[in-house]
C-alpha cells in the first residue's frame, strides 16, 4: 500500500547456493523513491549473495522489490620491502574479480627496485613484474610485494684517494680504507 507514509526496511540476504537467510534490523524511515542502505560486516569475502529489500508499514511487510545479486570483492594485499614506496598504497585494496589496476613503485634514495613478487607474480597476473610501473589482474585472493634493495651493499676502498673530503663508499668516492 503506497499511501504515502513511512516504512521501516531491512534486507534479507543469504549466500548463493545455501537455505541460511539473515536479516539486518529493521531501519529507517523509507517513502517511494528513497534510497535504503544498510552496513553488513558478517559477509565472506569473494561469495556471491542474493539481497532482498522488506519494507514494513502500519499494514503490515512485504517484499519491496526484486531480488539483486552481488559478489563481494577479492582482497589484493600489496606490501613493499625497505628501500621505497609503491602507489596505490601499502594494505588491502578490493576489486572485483576481473579488475586491471596499475600498481607503481619508487625506490628511495639510494635503493633500487628489484621486482614485484608474490602470488599474483605466480599466477601470471601481473603485466611486467621487473617494473617499476605495471599492471595487474584481480582475479581471486593475492599478494603483491614490491623488492627494493640499497645499492650502498657495496662499500667501495680505494687507497689511491686518501682525505678526499666527499668520500661515502660509493665508486665515485671511495673510502681510503676500511677503518677510518
Amino acid at each position: 500500500d503506497d499511501g504515502g507514509e513511512d516504512c521501516a526496511y531491512r534486507f534479507c540476504y543469504w549466500e548463493n547456493g545455501t537455505s541460511n537467510v539473515m536479516f539486518t534490523d529493521w531501519a529507517g524511515k523509507l517513502r517511494v523513491w528513497d534510497i535504503a542502505a544498510a552496513r553488513i560486516n558478517d559477509l565472506k569475502l569473494e561469495t556471491t549473495y542474493t539481497f532482498v529489500l522488506e519494507l514494513k508499514n502500519k499494514n503490515g511487510s512485504n517484499q519491496g522489490g526484486s531480488p539483486a545479486q552481488f559478489t563481494t570483492p577479492a582482497p589484493l594485499m600489496l606490501s613493499c620491502s625497505a628501500g621505497g614506496v609503491i602507489t596505490p598504497g601499502v594494505g588491502k585494496q578490493f576489486h572485483p574479480s576481473g579488475t586491471v589496476i596499475e600498481v607503481q613503485a619508487a625506490p628511495a634514495t639510494n635503493c633500487e627496485f628489484i621486482a614485484w613478487i608474490g602470488t599474483a607474480v605466480n599466477n601470471g597476473n601481473v603485466d611486467a613484474p621487473g617494473a617499476t610501473t605495471t599492471n595487474v589482474l584481480v582475479t581471486g585472493s593475492q599478494v603483491l610485494k614490491a623488492v627494493f634493495r640499497s645499492t650502498l651493499d657495496t662499500i667501495y676502498v680505494d687507497d689511491d684517494t686518501p682525505n678526499d673530503p666527499n668520500e661515502d663508499g660509493t665508486a665515485a668516492n671511495p673510502y681510503d680504507s676500511i677503518q677510518e
